[in-house]
């Protein structure tokens, strides 16, 4: 799942969406915004999901591993999603750990959040 990145200006519609280093993608909810996020990270930063997977833990679950069953959640919906190299994400938490988790990604690629990289989940 990738985010759309239209050819000008922003929707007349508020839509959740990231700018990752002045180009701006538009998604259909926080979860794109999510996968989004670590998608393009992982394509532009080489290693990036490994130097990341460490600081991504949850009480219970990973957010990030090369294992799914370790990101995923019994029986609950939002199965986690496959990222580049094997990765796999877990999407089904609360808009504030997002935010957290997006902001440590950002601090692991060496990006400034709110410069470097702009995060809106509304």
């Amino acid at each position: 799942m990738r985010a759309n990145r239209p050819s000008s200006g922003r929707s007349l519609n508020r839509a959740p969406s990231f700018t990752l280093l002045g180009e701006t993608y538009f998604c259909r909810n926080q979860r794109e915004v999510l996968v989004g996020v670590f998608h393009a990270l992982a394509e532009r930063c080489p290693g990036f999901l490994e130097r990341v997977a460490p600081s991504l833990k949850g009480t219970k679950r990973r957010y990030l591993s090369r294992i799914p069953e370790e990101v995923r959640r019994g029986s609950r919906s939002g199965a986690p999603v496959q990222l580049p190299g094997g990765w796999w994400l877990r999407t089904d938490f609360m808009r504030e750990n997002k935010l957290k988790t997006l902001r440590t990604a950002a601090e692991v690629a060496g990006l400034r959040w709110d410069e470097d990289l702009i995060v809106d989940l509304d």
